[in-house]
């Protein structure tokens, strides 16, 4: 499948499809029951480092980041890039989605955590955490807090990265 090593796989909600990371600049997402590759995506410059499906398999939506330090939006209906989301000025090593899925959390090394709209691919804000960020989680928030009129749920994260430390955010 691909020409050089694969860096992250990625298994899809409904357990169809995986989708593979490579150095070779692409992305490819393949039909486990069928065994075949059914979407080849190229676009980041560079090694491909993660890849995530969103969490609704309605969407059928597959994000990815990669050496070019972009994360990019694919669709899998339409077989194209939707989104380029381009903030970051070192590599976003970490995605993780808001619980409501409205919301895409994207760490880097630049030592900045992201919050994108999914509406519009839009930043909502950022968050410097100081460190490298290796890894995100999303948790449930205290209390059960929700969206109000007009503005996006909260989200509550952790991250982990190169000192060693879990911070929540």
């Amino acid at each position: 499948a691909h020409k050089m090593p694969i860096l992250e796989l990625a298994w899809e909600g409904t357990g169809t499809l995986i989708a593979s990371a490579s150095a070779d600049s692409t992305i490819m997402v393949f039909d486990v029951e069928k065994g075949f590759c059914t979407h080849v995506f190229r676009g980041h410059e560079g090694v491909v480092h993660r890849v995530v499906f969103h969490p609704d398999a309605e969407r059928l939506r597959l994000f990815s980041s990669g050496a070019d330090n972009t994360i990019r939006a694919w669709d899998l209906r339409k077989k194209a890039c939707v989104g380029v989301l381009s903030s970051h000025v070192g590599l976003p090593s970490a995605l993780a989605f808001s619980l409501d899925g409205a919301t895409l959390l994207s760490g880097g090394r630049d030592q900045v955590v992201n919050l994108w709209s999914l509406d519009d691919f839009s930043l909502r804000s950022s968050v410097a955490v100081l460190e490298a960020v290796e890894g995100i989680v999303v948790l449930p928030m205290v209390g059960g807090s929700k969206a109000k009129a007009g503005k996006p749920a909260p989200v509550q994260f952790v991250t982990a990265g190169a000192n060693g430390l879990l911070r929540c955010w």
